[in-house]
């Protein structure tokens, strides 16, 4: 079975990426680059240079002011965009998993790179390991993406931060990195550590927090004397939930969140918590693209 209804990989398959600053750096593709070259897009004129093709000289500078002037264009490349997928343990939780929500979004934002003309290097954390599916481009690759995502399983404890630096040496140049977690296996300052080694290398960061709804509103859990089994550690605490414990927690997981929003806004990026219940098509189609992040 697919992981996106015929409808919207029809839907998507007509969309593309919205980075906010990052530019198309390598190949040919659809997108203006900050490289000059041949091009449709005239961006301007330097002076001449023993080598350059005498067709690209302007006559009209030449005729007015008797100088020799080459025309640049704007070059088109293609975004380099890396997605990193947590198939860690903990995201097997809910109904529907948070796991299968965020494996639904990865394969919708997989299609929409590949549909515009951009490259994708798609990597799933297992453990402080990432395990990569080959370096892709062009929307005939999608099929094998699908397929890819389709046999992996949320198991194994994660560690985030090292698998974000992990990812580092397979940064091509400036793009964006999508990483689609709970972002609940970490403290937010040990992932922000991480994501600060980030910036030298110009990515823009997407973060796409997805929880389950127990975890947004955990008075579905019921009140009263409670065991949690912690899926990734397999440590059991009891817990007594009250109304005082349902607004502690909410108060944590705002703050937790504002966290990760205003440290990852500080390094250009975005951050975007979405729900585990809503379906697929409502946050490709409906949340992502109200927030820019697709067209």
């Amino acid at each position: 079975m697919s992981l996106l209804s015929p409808h919207l990989q029809q839907a998507l398959g007509r969309s593309r990426l919205l980075p906010l600053r990052a530019k198309a750096n390598t190949g040919v593709g659809e997108r203006p680059s900050r490289a000059k070259g041949s091009g449709i897009e005239f961006a301007d004129h330097r002076a001449y240079q023993l080598g350059d093709d005498i067709r690209h000289l302007d006559p009209h500078i030449h005729a007015r002011l008797g100088l020799l002037a080459v025309r640049e264009y704007v070059l088109s490349q293609q975004l380099e965009v890396t997605l990193i997928l947590d198939a860690s343990a903990s995201m097997s939780f809910g109904m529907p998993s948070k796991f299968s929500c965020a494996r639904e979004l990865a394969a919708g934002l997989a299609l929409s790179t590949l549909a515009g003309g951009d490259n994708l290097s798609l990597g799933v954390l297992r453990g402080s390991a990432l395990e990569w599916h080959p370096r892709v481009s062009g929307l005939s690759r999608a099929p094998e993406v699908f397929s890819w995502l389709e046999a992996l399983e949320a198991k194994r404890p994660a560690n985030l931060a090292a698998a974000l630096e992990r990812a580092l040496p397979r940064l091509h140049g400036e793009g964006v990195t999508i990483v689609i977690s709970d972002w609940l296996s970490d403290p937010a300052e040990v992932v922000m550590a991480a994501l600060r080694r980030y910036a030298p290398t110009r990515q823009e960061f997407l973060a796409l927090q997805v929880l389950a709804l127990e975890e947004e509103d955990p008075t579905a859990l019921g009140r009263g004397e409670l065991k949690l089994l912690d899926s990734e550690s397999g440590e059991e605490i009891e817990i007594s939930l009250r109304d005082s414990t349902f607004a502690r927690y909410q108060e944590f997981l705002q703050q937790h969140r504002e966290d990760l929003r205003s440290q990852i806004s500080s390094l250009g990026g975005r951050f975007l918590g979405v729900s585990s219940g809503v379906a697929s098509e409502q946050l490709l189609l409906g949340t992502l693209r109200a927030q820019g992040v697709i067209a």
